[in-house]
């Protein structure tokens, strides 16, 4: 069942963590420094280095070993992502109704906007019980059914986020909307979240959490 409009105001709030990897660090500069020393401007250096122990069949063998190596080290790293998991209270403000006839039913369209805030920890640059941002949603109704067995109600989600960094955008047709949580995929971003994918998750008012799971490129 449909919800009344004023438990679809409060979603989100609690605690995440935001994971990443810069496994490759070392290596790359190892690279950058092989750039270097083969690079034209520098061959006599380079060169230099070995000219006293070594010939050029084993300088060339090194310097083969060593592009192989950072071949394979930075392929991965490429095309890398990061995961950035987090959890936040949310604070609801007024909710507009659309009404779309007949009142209440299939076409009514409700926005509003939501408070983002930390809930027991420091987070996004943020200490806790601080405000990380806000959201701006709307959702119109798509299905609506009674308690029925194999009936599931649904409706159209758009959501902008504004957080520390950028904004992470959420959209979707037709998503179910009778349990205890809402998942809206990720479409898009700015900033720092240009690129993003995953899923925001919000749910009913009694919990007020919203969690946001994000790959970034």
């Amino acid at each position: 069942m449909v919800p009344e409009i004023g438990a679809w105001g409060g979603f989100g709030g609690g605690a995440g963590h935001h994971s990443g990897s810069e496994k490759f660090a070392a290596t790359e500069r190892l690279c950058q420094v092989l750039g270097q020393m083969t690079s034209p401007g520098s061959a006599r250096s380079y060169t230099g280095a070995y000219e006293t122990s070594e010939n050029d069949g084993v300088r060339a063998i090194v310097t083969a070993s060593l592009v192989l190596a950072c071949g394979i080290a930075l392929a991965p790293h490429a095309g890398a992502t990061s995961t950035l998991s987090f959890t936040v209270e949310t604070l609801e403000g007024l909710t507009t109704v659309h009404p779309h006839p007949p009142a209440g039913g299939v076409g009514d369209a409700y926005a509003s906007t939501l408070e983002l805030v930390n809930e027991g920890m420091s987070q996004l640059g943020k200490g806790a019980r601080a405000k990380v941002g806000t959201m701006q949603f709307t959702y119109t109704i798509r299905r609506q059914c009674a308690v029925a067995a194999g009936c599931v109600s649904t409706a159209d989600f758009d959501t902008v986020t504004t957080l520390p960094g950028g904004k992470v955008i959420a959209s979707g047709r037709s998503i179910p909307i009778s349990s205890a949580t809402i998942t809206i995929p990720v479409t898009g971003g700015t900033g720092r979240f240009v690129g993003a994918k995953g899923s925001v998750t919000i749910s009913p008012t009694r919990t007020k959490r919203s969690t946001y799971t994000l790959e970034l490129p």
